[in-house]
């Protein structure tokens, strides 16, 4: 830098600075003792979208528009950057052009990183790497468009962001050359860094391209950019089961019973071919305005000989849905999936989750002990049939839960989400409407 007054500005910025602040003293000051005072008029580009990224900056003074530039011309502004924000560090970290246009609102100055230097001092100290990542994991999905809008990534056009979880965020894509509607599953830059999440990923990515089954979401493949990680998966156009009922509340028989008979076949599908999924919950289950109901999200799905994939005393999954058993990490096999669907039906009926302890040790106490309440309290002329398959999935003893997923599967019928719809089409032409209150955006979650 120019001078020791430099140095120490600088300093004082990236202890602002949500990332950089993460760091130990001694980098920060090692960055800023490289990191360059430069200033700037208002608007000034600091940026341009489709350049090469030769630096990052921190916002020492005033401040600037992020904006995305579309193919048609139009622009989209992203956010507005001022004193310890950071932009540029996606060219840098990924090595692929800018994605968007830095303009300066109002005069001021940054601190710039040059790419020749970061790449040494990250080699050297790879906790910068990992704490941009972690900014970019929180800059994707935060918005419907974001940086990656209208990108062509492996020839699909992203259009925008549909969901974001735990693992990834999600993109409605359309491949460029078919026409064909996508949805593309993003793995967070900052799990590409942690083997157990990267394995995760790929494992889910091999087990659902094996798949084939119309109440499965189809993986189709994946690739890399960006770098981190990409699914190619089905498009679904409707909403999450999770929405539904946080919309409806408790749904009538006829609606819970054409639900749980689609997600049965999907299960039968899997067990048979000796896979448990371990993870059904209501936000893993997405819904098309054709009425077809699809499991999704086989990141924990496994073998279920395979022992040895899951650490004894380990638990995973969503604890709400899971089995006593596999909350206390024992050795699972698919009856699992027959509490979770136990689980999802009750919810479905009720319109709350059967369990809502936030603690560990109270959910797995109340797990053991729990009893069904009376058919009445579930849901008015609530079925003997439909009740008896709660009695027996909910079991916290695997060897009690003996129902026949063949049987349930009959149950399945279309759902209609579509705003408008019939609804519920049952053997004798009966109709329930779930139309909601707002019309369903496509494929939200």
């Amino acid at each position: 830098m120019s001078g020791e007054t430099d140095r120490l500005a600088c300093s004082d910025v990236l202890a602002g600075c949500q990332a950089f602040s993460r760091l130990p003293l001694s980098v920060r000051d090692l960055l800023s003792a490289f990191m360059v005072r430069q200033s700037f008029q208002t608007g000034e580009v600091l940026m341009r979208q489709g350049e090469q990224g030769t630096n990052l900056m921190v916002i020492g003074r005033g401040s600037a528009q992020v904006t995305l530039r579309l193919p048609d011309g139009s622009e989209r502004p992203l956010e507005i950057v001022s004193r310890g924000d950071i932009v540029g560090e996606m060219a840098l970290l990924t090595r692929d052009p800018r994605t968007a246009d830095v303009v300066a609102l109002e005069a001021g100055e940054a601190f710039v990183l040059s790419a020749d230097v970061f790449e040494v001092l990250t080699s050297r100290h790879p906790d910068i790497s990992v704490v941009l990542t972690d900014l970019l994991t929180e800059r994707f999905g935060r918005q419907q468009i974001d940086a990656l809008g209208q990108k062509v990534l492996h020839g699909y056009r992203v259009e925008e962001c549909i969901g974001r979880g735990g693992m990834g965020t999600v993109y409605r894509a359309v491949h460029e050359e078919s026409g064909e509607r996508v949805a593309l599953k993003m793995m967070h830059h900052r799990l590409v860094y942690d083997p157990d999440a990267l394995a995760r990923f790929q494992r889910e990515a091999d087990i659902a391209e094996s798949l084939a089954h119309k109440n499965i979401v189809r993986v189709y493949g994946r690739f890399s950019d960006y770098k981190t990680y990409f699914m190619v998966m089905e498009f679904c156009d409707g909403p999450t089961l999770g929405r539904v009922i946080r919309e409806w509340g408790g749904l009538q028989e006829d609606a819970v019973r054409a639900v749980i008979g689609q997600l049965a076949q999907a299960l039968t599908y899997l067990h048979e071919r000796d896979l448990a999924h371990r993870d059904l919950k209501p936000s893993n289950v997405l819904l098309t305005h054709a009425g077809r109901v699809k499991l999704a999200d086989f990141g924990l799905a496994r073998p279920v000989y395979a022992r040895k994939l899951t650490l004894r005393g380990v638990a995973v999954g969503t604890p709400a849905y899971m089995a006593p058993e596999q909350i206390a990490g024992r050795n699972v096999d698919s009856s699992v999936d027959i509490y979770a669907l136990g689980c999802l039906a009750y919810e479905l009926l009720t319109g709350a989750p059967m369990f809502d302890e936030e603690e560990l040790t109270a959910l797995i106490y109340k797990k053991m002990k729990w009893e069904l309440p009376p058919r009445a309290e579930i849901l008015e002329d609530l079925s003997e049939e439909l009740y008896d398959v709660l009695r027996m999935s909910l079991s916290s003893r695997p060897q009690e839960r003996r129902i026949r997923l063949a049987e349930i599967a009959g149950w399945a019928q279309p759902l209609d989400t579509d705003l408008g719809g019939p609804g519920i089409e049952g053997s004798e032409g009966s109709t329930q409407s779930l139309q909601p209150p707002d019309h369903w955006p496509d494929g939200v979650t």
